[in-house]
């Protein structure tokens, strides 16, 4: 079977909050900070130029100020790192970061888009072991129909090129017809359908 890979979305907005002090009572800087989501969703990639040669820490907070996640950078005059947020849960977070020149803090807003089916399949008996399967897609991906007898043994398989939608009748009257089972998988979507 197939892994299904589920993509989630993820919507962030990014506002700087600097925190700077200097032992000699001046303001200094953290240049070029930035916390951007990735483009693989729920992530969000942290990135510093012109970092201390020493250590840079990276605290993350959660909502209710709890610490969740800490990071050490060692040595680098810049550096770019991902953190991965998919198992936290919706809400307000704070990246921080840390070095010689000073302390930044940016907030996030992480928000995880519901997750839309990209295929959706019908199943119809017309007559006695004939079998109507009907296939919409969002996506121009193929589909791959499956279909499995009573004892769950492939009887049928095959791919079907997506232009939108297709309608295909199966003759399965060869087929010991009670439990018959038609899975259609299309993307990261798989659909199970019995009568």
């Amino acid at each position: 079977m197939k892994k299904l890979i589920f993509a989630i979305g993820l919507l962030m907005t990014v506002s700087a909050t600097p925190i700077f002090a200097a032992e000699d009572g001046e303001k200094e800087t953290i240049n070029n900070v930035s916390v951007v989501p990735t483009a693989k969703g729920a992530a969000i990639s942290v990135s510093l130029d012109e970092a201390s040669d020493k250590i840079v820490k990276v605290n993350i907070y959660n909502a209710a100020g709890k610490k969740i996640y800490t990071d050490r950078v060692k040595g680098n005059k810049s550096f770019k790192r991902n953190y991965n947020f998919e198992k936290l849960t919706a809400g307000k977070y704070t990246v921080e970061l840390i070095s010689e020149n000073g302390i930044v803090k940016e907030e996030i807003n992480y928000a995880v888009a519901p997750r839309v089916k990209s295929v959706d399949a019908n199943l119809q008996q017309r007559d006695k072991g004939i079998y109507s399967l009907t296939v919409s897609s969002a996506n121009d991906v193929p589909a791959y129909i499956s279909i499995y007898d009573n004892r769950n043994n492939l009887v049928h398989t095959e791919k079907m090129e997506m232009g939108g939608a297709f309608t295909k009748d199966y003759n399965l009257n060869r087929i010991h017809l009670s439990g018959l089972r038609f899975v259609v998988i299309s993307g990261n979507d798989e659909v199970s359908l019995r009568l």
